[in-house]
């Protein structure tokens, strides 16, 4: 992979119409679908949007045993022709969640259920599920940006701004 790369990406973008995400690598989007925005409502279950791009995904894919998560296999400045990327329309509402593998593998590796982390205040949510999945990396804690995002169906005056996660020092 080349020095000054983005090797993951995970984008949303709203204008009253499904939502539209597109990714490469390893960030992930989450969705929680329906009910009132910051509380467990609609099916109140939280469903991965995106399919990673890295060497373990790519094995799964072919029913082959493990392989490193770590290998990326996409990545913004890919040199390949035909780089892999990921696009998906979901609905427009519910909480959105976007990571970094820093963030989610954490608190998956835990065995956690992200929903629990996803309930209140945007802000509070975006920096608490971020310093978690920073302290539960321990020493080896990667880079653990989150974004958070609660759409409501009808006027974009309904839904309140993304907030960005970061962990707290």
């Amino acid at each position: 992979m080349p020095g000054a790369v983005a090797v993951a990406v995970v984008m949303v973008h709203w204008d009253g119409t499904p939502v539209q995400i597109a990714w490469c690598g390893d960030a992930r989007a989450y969705r929680r679908g329906g009910g009132a925005a910051g509380r467990r409502g609609g099916d109140g279950i939280v469903h991965r949007v995106t399919t990673d791009h890295n060497a373990r995904q790519d094995a799964l894919d072919r029913g082959l045993p493990g392989a490193s998560r770590n290998k990326v296999l996409s990545f913004v400045g890919d040199p390949h022709p035909s780089p892999r990327f990921g696009v998906r329309a979901e609905p427009a509402e519910g909480r959105f969640l976007l990571a970094s593998d820093g963030a989610y593998e954490p608190i998956e590796d835990m065995g956690c259920d992200l929903w629990v982390h996803l309930d209140g205040p945007l802000d509070e949510v975006a920096e608490d599920f971020a310093a978690f999945a920073a302290a539960a990396g321990g020493a080896d804690a990667d880079n653990a940006t989150v974004i958070v995002i609660d759409l409501s169906p009808g006027s974009s005056d309904d839904h309140q701004l993304p907030h960005l996660g970061v962990p707290r020092v």
